[in-house]
Formats: C-alpha cells, structure tokens, sequence
C-alpha cells in the first residue's frame, strides 16, 4: 500500500463526481472562503444585475421611443416634407419705445414715432 504512494507510476483511481463532492474544498459555495472574496463576489453579482437592467430599461427606450420617431422622421423625408415644427411665442411682446417729442412746435399735429417688436399683438 505504501508502495504505491510513494511511486509515481503506479496506477492511482481516477477521482468521481461522487469522490470529489465529499472532498472540503470542491464544493463551488465554498470555494470562496475569505471575507474579502465573498465582498467582492457580492459586489460582482450586483454589479452585474445594475448592468441588466439597465440594459434592458435602455433597450425598451430604444424600442418605444426612439425607433418611432426614426420610423416618422423617414417617413416625412421619403414623402418630401419637412417635419412641421410648432413654434410658440409664448413670451409678451416689448413694450414700445417711443422717439423724443420737439420741445417747441406751432404744428396742431404732431407725429410720434417709435418701435416695438414686428408683429406684435
């Protein structure tokens, strides 16, 4: 029996499922037996479901939003238009500015210029 540990030719067995599974140091939970291995273990597995998610969130942005407004911008090009933009003026006009009246006049009309912003309402 002795003999055959101490050379290395002879015949050894040829380690099972069943062999290794009793073996301390196989089981794949317990390969990882410092604290600072698990830390890190732990921190992959959540950096790893952040980073599906988000690409899952990012995929359905593409999908619902993006790919229809693509889909409506060739579209309107295809057709030769242009994509009707709606512009809104939603800030109040200038008040208007007045040019300096004479001092002295001996008409019975004056004139009174100034200006304001074009098309003002």
């Amino acid at each position: 029996m002795f003999n055959n540990l101490l050379n290395p030719r002879a015949a050894r067995p040829i380690p099972t499922s069943a062999s290794l599974s009793q073996t301390p140091c196989y089981n794949p939970t317990m390969a990882t037996s410092s604290r600072r291995a698990r830390l890190e273990q732990r921190r992959a597995q959540r950096n790893l479901v952040v980073a599906v998610v988000l690409a899952i969130i990012i995929g359905l942005g593409f999908v619902f939003f993006l790919m229809p407004l693509l889909f409506n911008l060739v579209i309107d090009w295809s057709r030769g238009q242009t994509p009707a933009i709606l512009i809104t003026d939603n800030v109040p006009p200038q008040r208007p500015i007045f040019t300096p009246l004479p001092d002295y006049t001996n008409e019975s009309k004056l004139t009174i210029d100034g200006f304001t912003e074009a098309n003002a309402k």
